[in-house]
């Protein structure tokens, strides 16, 4: 299972001269081969040249380079795993990051427009005069109906999706990718992939991609538009007619994803994310079945404390009316009524301290477990921020910030 996240990180990109380091000025069309403005050395940048080949190849025109840093990835492995309070207490020391996987994937970029009509029953209140069977006979009442009565009307509904252009990752980058802002893309003259990019072609029709995925959801925007539209009404028997979906424009993108894998106890785990790593989702992280196991005791204990009694607050009320009464008995002379009366009183007095005592024993119950807990969890706290206060990174590949 796969959870999707998205943190607030920011980006951005430069290219250096390797004579001088100067900021190089990209031209359009270079593909890769840029002269230095300020010692006139050339350049050639790698990640350009190779991303120009694969844009005449598959006709790209824009698409998420891959620019994430190494400390950007390492923070979200430690995201991912930090979304479990059932994770092992040595998953710092014993997790090791084995590999960076680098993907080039293709996508289509849908600008899509839909319509759809839609049928409805809309109920009307109106007043009604009606006779009933009384004991005395015959009578007329009022009561309120609600007729309903068949209503049509039409929604319409846009979008910019992004959907897969190859099978092997279709998964992937529709979680992370498919509702992407399109302001987000980037030329493709400015796209970079390393040369160890692993790149797929196009073997995902155009068409059968949007009937899969941009359809489906272009629809479903369609009939939350229209259960809007009627939300503050009296309706039932909401069904959609036919739509029809638009594509008014359909590019083709490169869109690079980064699978980041670490190991622990000799399970892999994944954390993908895009190019810009502002959005990324990953497997569940390793847990301590001890730990889990722990933690549902504890709640089952938790539970098991019995409720606060109300006896006492009832006893009060009882006693208060016992208490008026003997007044009113004693006014009138009866004396028996008033020692049973007094009797009474004492009863529910009684009552009232043995459950003012059994709630304090609830408490104390109830507050001791909850020290265990809260024992049990500052556990794994402490060892989270001891992790991050002194800027330990997990084993493996980016243990030495490469």
């Amino acid at each position: 299972m796969a959870v999707t996240m998205e943190p607030a990180l920011s980006k951005a990109q430069a290219y250096r001269c390797s004579n001088c380091g100067s900021v190089l000025e990209i031209p359009k069309n270079s593909k890769g081969h840029v002269t230095c403005n300020y010692c006139d050395t050339p350049n050639v940048i790698q990640g350009l040249v190779k991303n120009a080949e694969m844009s005449a190849k598959e006709n790209i025109n824009s698409g998420i380079s891959l620019q994430a840093t190494a400390a950007e990835l390492h923070e979200l492995i430690i995201s991912s795993i930090c979304t479990s309070r059932d994770i092992p207490l040595d998953i710092f020391d014993k997790a090791e990051i084995v590999r960076e996987e680098r993907y080039c994937v293709p996508a289509y970029c849908f600008y899509c427009n839909g319509n759809s009509s839609f049928q409805y029953e809309i109920g009307v209140e109106r007043q009604q005069q009606v006779i009933v069977q009384t004991s005395k006979g015959p009578a007329t009442r009022t009561k309120t109906v609600i007729e309903y009565n068949p209503q049509s009307s039409n929604v319409s509904a846009s979008a910019t999706l992004f959907s897969p252009g190859n099978r092997e990752l279709a998964p992937q980058l529709v979680q992370l990718y498919f509702q992407l802002d399109p302001g987000k893309l980037e030329d493709y003259e400015y796209l970079e992939f390393p040369h160890d990019v692993i790149t797929y072609d196009y073997n995902f029709p155009q068409a059968a991609s949007f009937n899969e995925y941009v359809k489906p959801h272009i629809e479903m925007l369609l009939k939350n538009s229209a259960e809007n539209t009627l939300k503050s009404k009296n309706v039932r028997n909401l069904s959609m007619g036919g739509s029809s979906i638009q594509r008014d424009e359909v590019v083709r993108v490169f869109l690079g994803l980064y699978c980041v894998v670490y190991k622990y106890d000799e399970k892999e785990y994944r954390v993908w994310a895009t190019g810009d790593a502002l959005k990324y989702l990953y497997d569940l992280p390793p847990v301590d079945p001890q730990r889990q196991t722990i933690r549902a005791e504890q709640q089952q204990a938790l539970k098991a404390v019995p409720k606060k009694g109300v006896g006492g607050f009832i006893g009060l009320i009882i006693a208060c009316v016992i208490a008026a009464l003997i007044g009113f008995a004693n006014g009138g002379g009866g004396i028996a009524v008033g020692i049973i009366g007094i009797l009474l009183v004492g009863l529910f007095i009684w009552l009232i301290i043995m459950t003012s005592n059994k709630n304090k024993i609830y408490d104390a119950q109830r507050a001791a477990i909850q020290r265990d807990i809260d024992s049990f969890e500052s556990q794994l706290t402490g060892i989270i921020n001891n992790f991050k206060s002194q800027g330990r990174k997990l084993n493996g590949i980016y243990q030495n910030g490469e």
